[in-house]
């Protein structure tokens, strides 16, 4: 493995897109990437998110819902069980996709 890659599992996911994990260096992400520590900052995690109903919402929701531990999310919605749109308690960016590869500190 190349541990300069970064590991999110769905635990984590679910805690960035819930509001729960809102820095790079959160405890969460470091216990997952130990020899990132030097590395990854103490920034906001700035999440990018489709504002409008869509099907991959509903897919990547429907994941995160199942795979992960959900009692861990503080702010879990139940919306996230079976939805085209979903209400995220996070703030988030309405830039294009294409945009996304050249703003710093994204997760999308």
């Amino acid at each position: 493995t190349d541990d300069s890659n970064l590991t999110l599992n769905a635990d984590v996911l679910a805690g960035i897109y819930s509001g729960a994990i809102t820095h790079w260096n959160d405890s969460s992400i470091l216990a997952l990437n130990p020899s990132l520590a030097d590395v990854l900052p103490h920034r906001s995690i700035k999440v990018m998110v489709r504002t409008d109903p869509d099907s991959d919402t509903r897919l990547f929701t429907r994941t995160l819902a199942k795979m992960a531990d959900l009692n861990k999310v503080p702010s879990y919605n139940p919306q996230w069980n079976n939805s085209d749109y979903v209400a995220w308690p996070i703030p988030s960016s309405r830039m294009l996709p294409s945009d996304y590869s050249h703003t710093t500190d994204t997760l999308s």
